[in-house]
């Protein structure tokens, strides 16, 4: 393994993303901006003006949104770094693998070092957002909405590896995005829905928050454990295509 060579290539990964990392980081200064005014309006604007019944409905629900819609925005810049895969794949790019003074070992390394660059990124952006969002809120930034930006970044990680396993499986974006789509639905959505019977969306929040924090301390644990075992699948398949 080379670090001049895993260097070069990270700056080629941002170097063929910078597009997709530009418009993404709009969206979320768009996403975030709308956020900011929804919550100054609720203190000093028109949704000030509203009954407090009204305002009681809807404000927990303003609040989540403004944190959650922004931060989604900034963390699917990682899934704008796995599209530079199926770049590599139009433009036929494995066939100068083995002319490259880099090995596969270095190309999934580097992949994988450019992931994590971006999950670090990204949950700063997150975090800071975050803080100026419960600044204007007046609350402290609380367990609950860090473990929600957490969970996020795992999320949107997990949804990352598997679209860059899909491809180098695939070769085709589509099939990749079916690969990431079944294995999201095996991991995530069919045990959420065993065995939970809530009796009203109170008790199914109040369950989803306890959960969330209590996974809190483990969710960097999962990040990382993620980028391992996405390094090392990738680097096997990377290293069967150069067979």
């Amino acid at each position: 393994m080379r670090t001049a060579a895993i260097k070069s290539l990270v700056y080629k990964e941002f170097y063929m993303a910078r597009k997709p990392l530009l418009i993404g980081m709009l969206n979320f200064l768009i996403f975030a901006l709308m956020g900011v005014l929804a919550e100054t309006s609720f203190r000093s604007g028109n949704l000030a003006l509203l009954s407090d019944v009204i305002k009681d409905d809807i404000k927990e629900m303003v609040d989540l949104s403004a944190i959650l819609c922004p931060v989604l925005m900034v963390c699917f810049l990682t899934l704008f770094i796995a599209d530079s895969s199926l770049k590599d794949e139009v433009t036929v790019w494995k066939r100068f693998y083995c002319a490259t003074p880099a090995s596969h070992i270095d190309f999934a390394v580097s992949k994988y070092v450019t992931f994590l660059i971006t999950v670090l990124a990204e949950s700063a952006f997150s975090f800071v957002y975050t803080a100026l969002i419960c600044s204007i809120i007046g609350t402290p930034l609380s367990a609950l909405y860090a473990a929600y930006i957490l969970a996020v970044v795992v999320l949107t990680t997990l949804m990352a590896v598997l679209n860059h396993v899909g491809i180098l499986l695939f070769h085709t974006k589509d099939k990749a995005g079916l690969f990431m789509t079944a294995v999201l639905f095996g991991i995530i959505l069919i045990p959420a829905f065993i065995g939970m019977n809530f009796s009203d969306a109170d008790s199914a929040r109040e369950v989803v928050g306890k959960g969330l924090i209590f996974l809190l301390p483990w969710m960097p644990v999962m990040t990382a454990v993620i980028l391992a075992v996405g390094c090392a699948v990738s680097a096997v398949l990377l290293r069967r295509r150069e067979a």
